[in-house]
């Protein structure tokens, strides 16, 4: 990787973060991105929605879901197996 910046350059709770770079088309470029959420209990149930994550093609991705002091946790992940562009 030859270059890369962070918008904001110092992001703060609640800040949309970009990451850029640049890299030879040969090279692999391994990213992690990992952030924690604390979530209220309301009636014994919590719940939190994701929405707008978009993990780019490949065979190496990966999608981690862990829940600390939980007795059960439920994942629902809806996945795009299809999704192309058509111009005419």
């Amino acid at each position: 990787m030859t270059h890369w910046e962070l918008l904001p350059e110092n992001p703060v709770i609640g800040d949309k973060v970009e990451i850029r770079g640049t890299a030879s088309s040969e090279e692999e470029i391994e990213v992690r991105v990992s952030f924690e959420k604390e979530v209220q209990v309301s009636e014994g149930r919590y719940e939190y929605l994701l929405e707008e994550i978009k993990i780019p093609d490949g065979f190496n991705n990966q999608f981690t879901v862990q829940a600390k002091g939980a007795d059960d946790l439920n994942v629902r992940v809806k996945m795009v197996l299809w999704d192309q562009e058509c111009t005419v």
